[in-house]
């Protein structure tokens, strides 16, 4: 508020012979001066605002005028200006400028102040949501985990499956035993079955030996 009040214009009151005072440089306006200052006047009703801004719109003009390289002499100088203030109004001009700089001041403290605090509660507020978002990840995790390992449906389908699969694990070994046993009983087959033709062999040969014995002892018995 102060700085604000600083920067209301203000009326100038001078007394009725302090229309023109000497100028910054301590040198009265030449004829150039004031005749290259149309423009510009002063009025008893002119406040150190109104001053301020001519002026500042007098230096901009002339700083322009600098840089494109064009002077146009027919305009006020800034010179010529300053020439045209009286002395109480260039006091009183200074005055308003020094007010003007510390109230800049200020107000760029208290925005750097304001940008600090603003950031402070930015990263504090990035930290709680940062939190809330961690703990939110955790329920979900936990309601997750409950859902699968806990839930009856998934607990049945799991016991399906391990039934499913002990019994693949049962059908799996007994076949792999009847693909080790088949070609033993192939073997054990083939030996019983030479071992019968050898005892049929035998039992016709003993068959015969006997008729032939029979035969050398009793011609007529066959």
């Amino acid at each position: 508020m102060e700085a604000h009040a600083a920067l209301q214009p203000r009326a100038i009151q001078r007394p009725p012979g302090d229309s023109h005072g000497p100028n910054l440089h301590g040198a009265k306006p030449t004829v150039d001066e004031a005749q290259a200052a149309p423009e510009f006047a002063t009025t008893p009703s002119a406040s150190v605002e109104d001053l301020a801004v001519q002026l500042k719109n007098l230096w901009q003009r002339e700083k322009d005028q600098q840089q494109t390289g064009s002077v146009d002499g027919s305009l006020p100088t800034i010179r010529a200006a300053l020439a045209k203030i009286g002395s109480r109004e260039k006091d009183e001009l200074l005055l308003h400028l020094l007010e003007q700089q510390d109230a800049l001041r200020t107000q760029r403290t208290e925005v750097a102040a304001l940008g600090e605090k603003i950031a402070a509660q930015l990263l504090h507020q990035q930290h709680e949501l940062r939190q809330k978002y961690r703990e939110q990840i955790i329920t979900l995790e936990e309601q997750l985990h409950e859902a699968t390992h806990f839930n009856p449906k998934v607990a049945a389908l799991q016991a399906k499956v391990d039934e499913l699969e002990e019994s693949n694990r049962d059908h799996e070994q007994k076949l792999r035993f009847a693909v080790r046993i088949k070609p033993s009983k192939s073997c054990r087959g083939r030996q019983s079955h030479s071992s019968d033709m050898t005892q049929v062999q035998k039992l016709q040969r003993s068959r015969k030996r006997e008729k032939e014995l029979k035969m050398m002892n009793d011609p007529l018995w066959d």
